[in-house]
């Protein structure tokens, strides 16, 4: 008895996100990306999506386990409309990630010119954003840009303090161009305090150099490739998520190798493996348990698949299967040999360059310990 009651006071005295993880074993975090996208910040869009996969693979060493939600906004570009203030939801709150790094890649990298309204920007991301009603989950907006946040008639404080009263940390982040402007560098500090967040700033033209470690990048392309066969799209948008998941890979493999290792241990990850039933005839064999060839249209089915026979179709799936269990083992391996290879080695320290990925992981690093979570920094 004496034990339980201990036990309890352990209990009601921690933080009440940290309690729930700690009962339920996960806990839940929503991100969004407020993006100033004018002429002033370009190259934040090449910046964030080289990056992307960086989020996932930071946010899957934070303890106890994490369930996230990714979101964009982009604000400041003349095709998003005058009459929206010039601001475009360009992907709510999802747990799709491919989803998301799908849409950063879609946006043109670059403007000649936009019309800032920031205040009309932290409106839209309370409004028109699906926050979660439930207090317990970690809610964390980061505004990007720069320029002066009170133009456009929207009251930038009025805002930011509705953010905050529905459980949102609201942080800014300043984008440097050739000078900082202390005037405008003011607001953006303002709309921080005010949102109970951080406030940085940082050059959306710098670079560093990012390492793959004792990874074989061909070796690791060949795996990949491998384990992408396996997938056999199915339905109306079938084929269109697996054009996804091969688009993805070649983009990031080509514009920043460590991304591309970032990615790969994302796809392999409880996260991404057996969550593709909606698509992918062998998870949604994890499903069902058994699949029937005249069950599905052949019109959305690969064109080897049409013209099979049952005993076929069931072989190829059952060989499908054998095969993403044999890829998936191989590349943890391979992931497993560079993880003791990091770890022995002293000299390997995480990014300290003062970049939007860097600085915007350390902030929700930071929220996260704040409720009890512990993250470890990340290697290169």
């Amino acid at each position: 008895m004496q034990r339980f009651v201990f036990l309890m006071l352990i209990l009601f005295s921690l933080p009440a996100s940290r309690a729930l993880a700690q009962t339920t074993g996960q806990g839940r975090v929503e991100v969004v990306f407020c993006l100033d996208l004018s002429g002033s910040t370009n190259g934040l869009i090449d910046r964030f999506r080289d990056h992307f996969w960086d989020y996932t693979y930071s946010m899957s060493k934070c303890n106890p386990q994490l369930v996230y939600r990714f979101g964009i906004v982009g604000f400041s570009r003349p095709s998003f409309k005058r009459e929206n203030g010039y601001v475009k939801v360009l992907k709510d709150l999802t747990t799709d990630m491919e989803a998301v790094a799908s849409e950063l890649f879609e946006l043109k990298t670059s403007v000649e010119k936009g019309d800032q309204l920031v205040g009309h920007a932290l409106l839209a991301c309370n409004k028109n954003i699906s926050w979660s009603e439930d207090s317990s989950v970690v809610k964390i907006l980061f505004v990007v840009g720069n320029g002066l946040v009170n133009e456009g008639g929207t009251d930038f404080r009025k805002a930011t303090q509705e953010l905050y009263a529905a459980g949102i940390v609201v942080n800014t982040l300043y984008c440097n161009t050739k000078t900082m402007n202390t005037i405008e560098i003011g607001g953006w500090k303002e709309i921080a305090e005010i949102g109970k967040g951080y406030f940085s700033s940082f050059s959306v033209r710098s670079n560093y150099y990012t390492s793959t470690g004792s990874v074989d990048m061909k070796k690791l392309h060949a795996l990949n490739d491998s384990l992408n066969n396996t997938y056999l799209y199915y339905g109306a948008s079938g084929k269109e998520r697996w054009q996804m998941l091969w688009d993805l890979d070649r983009k990031i493999y080509f514009s920043n190798p460590q991304g591309y290792i970032y990615r790969s241990r994302f796809k392999i990850s409880t996260l991404y493996q057996k969550k593709n039933s909606s698509w992918d005839l062998v998870d949604l064999l994890f499903v069902k348990g058994e699949l029937k060839l005249a069950d599905f249209d052949p019109v959305y089915l690969p064109e080897p698949l049409r013209t099979m026979n049952e005993e076929e179709f069931r072989k190829l799936l059952m060989k499908n299967k054998v095969n993403r269990a044999r890829f998936l083992s191989e590349i943890k391996n391979e992931f497993a040999v560079q993880d003791r290879a990091a770890s022995e080695d002293s000299t390997v320290t995480g990014k300290r360059m003062l970049t939007f990925d860097t600085l915007t992981l350390k902030i929700i690093h930071t929220i996260l310990e704040k409720k009890g979570y512990v993250c470890e920094a990340k290697k290169p």
